[in-house]
């Protein structure tokens, strides 16, 4: 598996992550699933002028690709090394978490789920040890999700570092920092916490023959690395139907 994987990752990296060219996750559930990743609804507001138009546009395309990317990379990837990638799973992009009508909504709901994935490929990370050139991949694309949760931290007036669990490191909302909170470690999210706060997008979900979220341990739909990236990808999906259908509205 290493050395296939690593000759797919290099190229389709060069190829695609790099040169990002060629084709290589509001309504009362909306706020809820931004409450539960740290954040407001209405924190966004009026926080978008320390950009000009011009920048933030360059900036959520910019992103939108890289969650394109992102799934053609694994799409590819696990194949190339013998596994069997996910089919695309349809989601009902009628639901409001879907369809914010304002760029603040559009702001918390892409910083929840960017806060959200981040957490999850770290916690995922520590699965993929034995196969050194998938975790590379894996560390690489979690590291691209950080950059993206960063800039909407801030963007949303929000430490950089946010932690996206309320309550697990300390015992107040991470927007109001206090002795004692782990404000310099990302904070590890297991499938089973993602699920729940992914739980609004994934109303009505049409796997489309594919499996569900994997149990905590990975341990539960065939070998573990194939695992973990199908997880991935599946993360990878919903981030690119949601940026797909907001940014050209928002940033035509």
């Amino acid at each position: 598996m290493s050395n296939a994987f690593t000759n797919t990752f290099e190229g389709i990296k060069r190829r695609d992550l790099m040169a990002k060219a060629g084709a290589f996750t509001l309504g009362a559930a909306g706020a809820a699933f931004i409450a539960g990743c740290g954040g407001n609804s209405s924190s966004a507001s009026g926080t978008g002028a320390s950009f000009s138009a011009a920048q933030l546009t360059r900036a959520f395309k910019d992103i939108m690709t890289d969650e394109d990317n992102h799934v053609n990379f694994l799409k590819a990837a696990i194949p190339a090394n013998g596994g069997v990638a996910r089919v695309a799973p349809t989601f009902d992009t009628t639901l409001a978490v879907f369809n914010p009508t304002s760029l603040a909504s559009f702001y918390a709901l892409a910083d929840a789920l960017e806060n959200t994935g981040t957490g999850a490929y770290t916690y995922a990370t520590k699965y993929l040890v034995t196969v050194p050139d998938v975790l590379t991949a894996a560390a690489s694309i979690g590291l691209v999700e950080g950059r993206h949760a960063g800039f909407l931290n801030f963007l949303t007036n929000r430490p950089l570092l946010t932690n996206p669990a309320p309550g697990q490191n300390d015992a107040n909302d991470p927007t109001n920092p206090v002795p004692g909170g782990n404000y310099s470690m990302e904070v590890p999210q297991p499938p089973s916490i993602v699920g729940q706060r992914a739980a609004p997008f994934l109303v009505n979900i049409n796997l489309n023959g594919g499996v569900g979220l994997p149990d905590d341990q990975f341990a539960n739909q065939g070998v573990v690395p194939f695992t973990v990236l199908n997880y991935a990808l599946l993360l990878e999906y919903l981030e690119k139907t949601f940026y797909d259908l907001n940014v050209p509205k928002f940033f035509p």
